[in-house]
């Protein structure tokens, strides 16, 4: 917390000033996606997901995004909005509902498919969804000459 003294001029009809000194107090906000981040020990973004929704029961993907930065810097908002795609797709995750936040669009909300949680598919849902990429740019161009791909 830190605060900030401030002079502010108040002028007066008979041309006298007056200087009033307020003093201007911050308040530390915690965030409900910080409040809500509990621990992820996974670095891979399928199985970081499966993680957090078994933690936090219901969650969107931007707190995701918010918990999952601290373990993986270097991921993006797009790609995390992707997995959750994929994993809505291979029927892994469902929505539940929508969070209206008065502004912008609202968040889905998200949570594990019942009986879902020990899929294999966890582990990697792009290759599961699209098999050619695990091959490889090279294989799969060679795979594609030969008619295999």
């Amino acid at each position: 917390m830190c605060s900030l003294v401030k002079e502010i001029p108040i002028f007066l009809n008979g041309g006298t000033n007056i200087y009033l000194f307020v003093k201007i107090i911050t308040i530390e906000v915690v965030s409900i996606a910080e409040e809500r981040c509990p621990e992820i020990n996974s670095r891979l973004t399928g199985m970081a997901i499966r993680e957090y929704l078994l933690q936090v029961g219901v969650g969107c993907p931007y707190e995701f995004y918010k918990c999952f930065k601290k373990v993986k810097p270097n991921t993006s908002y797009g790609s995390v909005v992707r997995y959750f795609w994929m994993l809505k797709k291979l029927g892994l995750i469902e929505v539940v509902g929508t969070e209206d936040r008065g502004y912008g669009i609202p968040r889905k909300l998200y949570r594990l498919v019942p009986g879902r949680e020990d899929d294999p598919a966890w582990f990697r849902p792009q290759i599961v969804m699209y098999p050619q990429t695990k091959w490889g740019k090279k294989r799969y161009k060679w795979a594609k000459e030969k008619g295999l791909a």
